[in-house]
C-alpha cells in the first residue's frame, strides 16, 4: 500500500526524523514516499487561500500548540485527503516521527465505504475513544476523506487528531499496533514539561523551529486604559491569530491591581520625570524584552482584522513600521529656536546625515537582537533632544525620537498594516465625527487598522466597529 510521510522541508528536525520513518515504513512493506506538508511560516496564508476557518481558539488551539505550526499540520493532513479523493486510492498517511514495530497488514484490501483505520499506538489510552489519539498513523480512503473535507469547508476546523473524530467519520483501530510515536521533538506543542507523555529530553517546539525564545505583543497603557486591553488581546487571539505572549508596559506609580485580576503580565520601567508616557516606548529596547526574539509593539487604539503574518520579515538590524506622510524635519520644533536649537535644526535637515522619510510608531516590529544596538542611543537621544534641547515637543512626542534613532535602519511592516481613512473622509473636521460615524473601509486584505484617538473603536461613534469591541470585552 501506497504511504507518504508528511516532512517540514527545511527543518532539520523533521527532515532527518522522516527519513527513518521512511526507512521504518519501506522496511515494513509500505510503498512509502516523504511528502513535503505545509509549514508554519505559509500556514496562516494557506488557510486563507482554502478559506478554512477556525474552531474554538482558546481550548482547542492556544491552550496545548502554537498556533502557526498547529495550523500548517492540519493542512497537511487536508491536502493529503484532497489527494486521497482526487486519486479515488487508499494509503497510509504518516507524521514525521512514526516508527514501526511490525509488518504491514492490510485488514481491509477490498474495496468499499469502510472507516478510516488507525494502525499507530494512541498517545492516550489504549484506543481510539470519541477522536484520534494522535494523528500519527492511519489508513484514508475516498468516502471517509470527502466527510472530513466537507466538514472542514462547512464547520472550521481543530487541530487535526480532534478533528479526526467519530461524529465526522467512522473509525476503527487496527487489531495489533503496528507503529508508534517516537515523540523525540514537538513542532506544535507549547507545555511539554508537564506532559508525562514526553521524556525530559524531548527537544520542545522552539528549538525544533529553531526559534529561540519566541515573540510577544506589547502595549503601553496606564491604568486610566487598563480596561482597553483585554478586549484587544481577545481580539489579536481570534482574528489576528497571535500565539505569542502579551506584556503591557504601564509607568511607575500605576496601579496595577486590574491587571493582576486579568492575569496580563506588565512591566514597570524606570522613571521619566515630567515626561508623556508615549516616550516609556524606549523602554521596550531594553534587556527585559531580550526575553522574547521578536517584539511586536501596537498602541491600544488598533483593531486586528486578519491573520497577522510577519514571517517574511527576517532583518534582526531592522525596525519595522508604518510609513509617515510628515517629513522628517517636521517632528522637531521649527519656530522661535534659540541659537543652539537653530544649529541643530540645520544638521537634522542636511540629507547628508538624514533621509527624510520617517515612521509612525503605532505598530513597531523588531527583533530583540536590534535592542542592544539601540537601547543607550534612545535614551541619550531622550536627554538631549527632549530635556535639554526641548526640540522633541511636538505632538509627535516621542517619535521625534524614534525617527533620529532608527533613520536609515527601518522598513515598512506592511502595506497591509494602515491607518484608518475616516478622519481623511470628514476632512478632519472631528465635530463630524461626535454624531457617530459609520466607517466604510475597505478592510478585506488589512491585517490591522489603526483608528487613531480622535475615533478608537471603544468609542460609540465608531459605528463600525464599537459593537465587536463590545462584544470581545465580554470575552
Amino acid at each position: 500500500m501506497k504511504a507518504y510521510v508528511i516532512t517540514i522541508e527545511g527543518n532539520q528536525y523533521s527532515e532527518e526524523s522522516a527519513q527513518r520513518t521512511l526507512k521504518s515504513a519501506i522496511d515494513a512493506g509500505l510503498d512509502a514516499e516523504i511528502y513535503y506538508g505545509v509549514d508554519k511560516y505559509n500556514s496562516v496564508n494557506e488557510l486563507k487561500t482554502q478559506n478554512l476557518t477556525l474552531n474554538d481558539l482558546n481550548q482547542k488551539w492556544l491552550k496545548y500548540s502554537y498556533l502557526e505550526p498547529a495550523i500548517g499540520c492540519f493542512l497537511s493532513h487536508y491536502f493529503l485527503w484532497l489527494k486521497c479523493v482526487q486519486s479515488g486510492e487508499r494509503f497510509v498517511i504518516l507524521e514525521h516521527d512514526v516508527e514501526f514495530t511490525d509488518k504491514f497488514v492490510d485488514s481491509k484490501p477490498e474495496p468499499g465505504s469502510f472507516s478510516i483505520m488507525n494502525i499507530g499506538k494512541p498517545l492516550w489510552d489504549t484506543k481510539t475513544d470519541e477522536h484520534l489519539g494522535g494523528a500519527h498513523a492511519y489508513i484514508i480512503n475516498a468516502i471517509q476523506a470527502k466527510k472530513l473535507i466537507k466538514s472542514a469547508k462547512n464547520d472550521g476546523i481543530v487541530p487535526t487528531d480532534v478533528f479526526i473524530n467519530r461524529n465526522i467519520v467512522s473509525i476503527e483501530d487496527a487489531k495489533t499496533y503496528t507503529c508508534f510515536q517516537r515523540q523525540e521533538f514537538t513542532t506544535i506543542q507549547r507545555d511539554i514539561q508537564s506532559d508525562s507523555r514526553y521524556s525530559d529530553d524531548c527537544v520542545p517546539a522552539k528549538k525544533a523551529w529553531n526559534e529561540g525564545k519566541g515573540r510577544v505583543m506589547v502595549f503601553l497603557a496606564d491604568e486610566k486604559m487598563y480596561d482597553k486591553i483585554p478586549p484587544l488581546i481577545s481580539n489579536a487571539r481570534i482574528d489576528g491569530l497571535w500565539d505569542g505572549d502579551f506584556i503591557v508596559v504601564t509607568p511607575v506609580g500605576s496601579d496595577t491591581t486590574y491587571l493582576e485580576e486579568h492575569k496580563i503580565e506588565y512591566y514597570i520601567p524606570p522613571e521619566l520625570h515630567d515626561t508623556p508616557i508615549h516616550f516609556n516606548k524606549m523602554f521596550m529596547f531594553s534587556t527585559f524584552f531580550e526575553e522574547w526574539d521578536w517584539i511586536l509593539y501596537v498602541d491600544l487604539d488598533v483593531w486586528f482584522l486578519n491573520p497577522i503574518s510577519l514571517s517574511n520579515l527576517k532583518s534582526k538590524d531592522k525596525l519595522f513600521a508604518k510609513r509617515d506622510n510628515l517629513p522628517f524635519i517636521k517632528q522637531f520644533k521649527n519656530k522661535d529656536l534659540t541659537s543652539e536649537q537653530s544649529r541643530c535644526s540645520k544638521y537634522l535637515s542636511n540629507p547628508l546625515n538624514y533621509d527624510e522619510a520617517t515612521f509612525q510608531t503605532c505598530f513597531l516590529y523588531w527583533h530583540s537582537d536590534l535592542n542592544k544596538q539601540v537601547f543607550k542611543e534612545l535614551e541619550s537621544t531622550y536627554f538631549y533632544f527632549y530635556v535639554y534641547l526641548e526640540m522633541a515637543r511636538a505632538n509627535h512626542w516621542e517619535q521625534a525620537i524614534f525617527s533620529i534613532v532608527f533613520n536609515r535602519r527601518w522598513n515598512i511592516i506592511g502595506e497591509d498594516w494602515i491607518q484608518t481613512k475616516v478622519l481623511d473622509e470628514v476632512d478632519w473636521d472631528l465635530s463630524l465625527l461626535d454624531k457617530g460615524y459609520s466607517d466604510g473601509g475597505d478592510y478585506e486584505d488589512v491585517t490591522c487598522v489603526h483608528f487613531t484617538s480622535f475615533f478608537p473603536p471603544w468609542e460609540k461613534k465608531n459605528k463600525r466597529f464599537y459593537n465587536e469591541w463590545l462584544s470581545y470585552n465580554e470575552i
